[in-house]
């Protein structure tokens, strides 16, 4: 059997005709183990799922992966460095690791972390590819939240506010009279450029001062938030039809749609497939979403989910268990914007398949 591919080029073109569409464009995670959809503009969560217990921290990699660290519920507790997939949220345990309270990637696959032992805070470098960590220095402070924000590393003080950490030494040195609060748990850059942070609530720090800024009341207490991609479903597919994507979510990269559950055809000529790309979960030339196909086309349980924007056609060749697969290529000027896709299919007999959809964000 073959499945259906078509060229990067014209996948990428596909793409650039996508607009950007406001979404949650950050995960975030409590101490629970919950995984949240975040708006970093509005503060509004969704949840994604389940992590593993413990998170206090998170950061993000070159290749789009998230980090972080969880721990044993009973018993002595043991910490794990653990590895989330942003897309399909598979939970890795990477290797051995130590009660964290922040995590910053620095690049060439290194994570700096904060690691807590009773009265002190310490700056290790986490090697990702061997779980190995390297103790730097002790940052006289209490720190909960660390980025990489503009080429500095900046580090959240309960008692001190914001400020900086030498990545050499682990000296903390603070930035202004902003002052320090237990409210901020975390701190990410925003898609704007702005150094945010939170735990309840969301706050744009000045870096020059450290004063932090209320705009936004969130609804879940978030131990960690990263800006990432992400895929989430939307609506669900008749007889049995799904649509799942992957990729690394980020400009330049690929991602992979495939959908399953077709019926074996037994012919020669297989399902024939559609992707169709859109800007809107809402809204299809005025009229709203999801959209009924039943009354049209004579199925049962079948919607259209997003807004036709663009398609491709192809086709698979006969056999069992057919499936649609479109790699759609993201170009590198295309980043921090939301778009939509799902699949429809079609055989000789003139019976038609949708899958549910999905909801790409990429990545800065």
């Amino acid at each position: 059997m073959r499945t259906p591919t078509h060229t990067l080029a014209a996948a990428a073109a596909l793409a650039l005709t996508v607009a950007a569409a406001p979404a949650q464009d950050m995960i975030g995670l409590t101490l629970s183990g919950s995984l949240y959809a975040v708006d970093s503009f509005t503060g509004q969560s969704e949840l994604l799922g389940a992590g593993l217990f413990g998170h206090q921290s998170l950061a993000r990699d070159d290749a789009g992966d998230l980090w972080t660290v969880s721990r044993t519920l009973l018993g002595i507790p043991q910490y794990f460095l653990t590895r989330i997939s942003p897309d399909s949220l598979a939970i890795e345990v990477v290797a051995p690791a130590v009660d964290t309270r922040a995590l910053a990637y620095e690049g060439n696959g290194k994570l700096l972390a904060i690691e807590f032992v009773p009265g002190s805070n310490f700056l290790t470098r986490i090697d990702l590819a061997t779980g190995v960590r390297t103790f730097v220095g002790s940052t006289g402070q209490d720190i909960q939240g660390l980025t990489m924000h503009q080429g500095t590393l900046y580090a959240w003080s309960i008692g001190a506010g914001l400020g900086t950490i030498d990545p050499l030494t682990g000296a903390f040195t603070d930035v202004g009279p902003g002052g320090g609060s237990d409210e901020v748990q975390w701190l990410a850059e925003r898609s704007d450029g702005a150094l945010i942070g939170g735990g309840y609530d969301f706050f744009t720090i000045d870096v020059q001062t450290g004063f932090r800024t209320l705009y936004a009341s969130g609804d879940v207490y978030l131990q960690g938030c990263e800006p990432t991609g992400m895929v989430r479903t939307v609506g669900t597919g008749c007889y049995g039809v799904a649509l799942n994507g992957s990729g690394s979510l980020r400009p330049g990269s690929v991602l992979t749609t495939r959908s399953t559950g077709y019926p074996s055809t037994g012919a020669l000529v297989g399902i024939g497939g559609a992707l169709l790309v859109g800007t809107s979960k809402t809204d299809h030339q005025g009229a709203p979403l999801p959209i009924d196909l039943d009354p049209l086309l004579g199925t049962e349980g079948c919607a259209l989910y997003i807004s036709v924007d663009n398609t491709r056609l192809d086709f698979t060749t006969g056999g069992a268990a057919p499936s649609l697969f479109f790699p759609v290529a993201i170009p590198a000027g295309y980043h921090d914007a939301t778009f939509f896709v799902q699949h429809a299919g079609f055989d000789f007999t003139g019976a038609f398949y949708w899958s549910n959809a999905i909801e790409v964000h990429v990545a800065n």
